[in-house]
């Protein structure tokens, strides 16, 4: 299988850390994945141990930092979380694609060593009640109180995992009414509960939704353009390491359908198409990670087949967990089987709503009228 090939793509860093994440991450995952989503609470215990490790800030360049992965390691890690937990892999996603947002924003560097000292876990807050979901528009405003402080207050329906974070990443308008991205840490706001995680899947990330209350400090205020942490950082990276949470889905899916049919020789076809899905997927992400990673990215054509993928990935994601459950029958659809996957279903069916499929594919309509193929 491609995964194989990612693999081949994989630092001496990330190496030395997967002998760390086998023996001490996994294990404490597995422990806990049950519940996690049971409950639909955070995978605490897992998250300790990567704070423990230092595997939180796995891109800060620093002479302490034991480790320096790159881009396909993210992904590696991310699938072989999700392959245990999809709510796991997704918040670690979630967190990396923040932190490479501030990153490339060049951000100081006594930010930076702080978030690698103290193991920052930061959550996002780009969605926002009003305005659906383009996270490339704010209504919330950037005000001066009366302490010349800056305050700002946004109503958001979703921010995962934001009880557990230790800072944010969100976006507002300034006084100019341009949308900037402001980084606080936890002293530097207040959250009122403002509805309930009670999802189908995901469970784990708790995205509940919040009324925020910020004052900070025009220091907070990243530097770069909101498009240009939106365009080239957030998207691309949340579709490429997103991609490696919907391929731990579909993956746990099939090497529970492929031990049951080893077993009972029974739906061979039906699991062959399943197998070549699997790989679609892998070649999908594959393609898009070299080209990320070799700046291809940049051509016109080349992120149109970014951005493509991530309705792709997600639907075939979905499409081999359903076909994983008519090979499987009805020991895959009892929670209480080894054969189990409606965690995987309940899981895979988050992927059409996390950055809508619909309002992505408007989108890419609205390219191929320009592009020249």
């Amino acid at each position: 299988m491609n995964i194989s090939k990612i693999e081949k793509n994989l630092s001496v860093s990330f190496k030395k850390a997967l002998e760390i994440i086998n023996k001490e991450i996994i294990p404490v995952l597995k422990s806990e994945s049950k519940v996690v989503h049971e409950k639909s609470i955070f995978p605490h215990k897992t998250f300790s141990k990567l704070k423990e490790k230092k595997l939180l800030t796995t891109i800060i360049n620093l002479k302490d930092n034991p480790y320096q992965f790159n881009l396909y390691d993210h992904f590696y890690f991310i699938y072989i979380l999700s392959k245990e937990c999809a709510s796991t892999g997704m918040i670690y996603a979630m967190h990396i694609t923040q932190l490479y947002a501030i990153i490339n924003n060049k951000c100081n560097e006594t930010l930076l060593y702080n978030i690698f000292k103290e193991q920052t876990l930061i959550a996002s807050a780009t969605s926002e009640i009003g305005k659906g979901g383009d996270i490339s528009k704010s209504i919330t405003k950037i005000v001066k109180n009366k302490n010349n402080l800056l305050f700002l207050n946004k109503k958001c329906p979703v921010i995962s995992y934001a009880d557990y974070a230790d800072a944010i990443l969100l976006t507002a308008n300034d006084y100019n009414n341009k949308q900037v991205f402001i980084y606080l840490t936890k002293e530097k706001y207040t959250l009122e509960l403002l509805s309930v995680w009670n999802s189908m899947g995901l469970r784990g990330t708790c995205s509940n939704g919040y009324d925020l209350n910020s004052e900070f400090n025009e220091s907070d205020i990243l530097l770069c353009s909101s498009s240009k942490i939106i365009n080239e950082v957030i998207l691309p990276y949340s579709h490429l390491l997103w991609s490696g949470c919907w391929l731990g889905i579909a993956s746990n899916a099939f090497d529970k359908t492929l031990k049951y049919y080893k077993i009972n020789d029974e739906n061979g076809i039906k699991v062959a198409e399943i197998y070549n899905n699997l790989l679609l997927m892998e070649n999908s992400i594959l393609s898009n990670l070299i080209s990320f990673s070799n700046g291809y990215c940049e051509e016109f054509t080349k992120k149109i087949e970014l951005t493509s993928m991530k309705p792709q990935i997600s639907e075939l994601c979905i499409d081999i967990c359903l076909n994983c459950l008519k090979v499987l029958g009805i020991i895959g659809y009892n929670n209480n089987s080894e054969y189990s996957i409606t965690k995987n279903i309940s899981d895979s069916l988050s992927s059409l709503v996390m950055i809508n499929n619909n309002r992505i594919n408007s989108n890419i309509s609205e390219l191929l009228k320009i592009v020249k193929l």
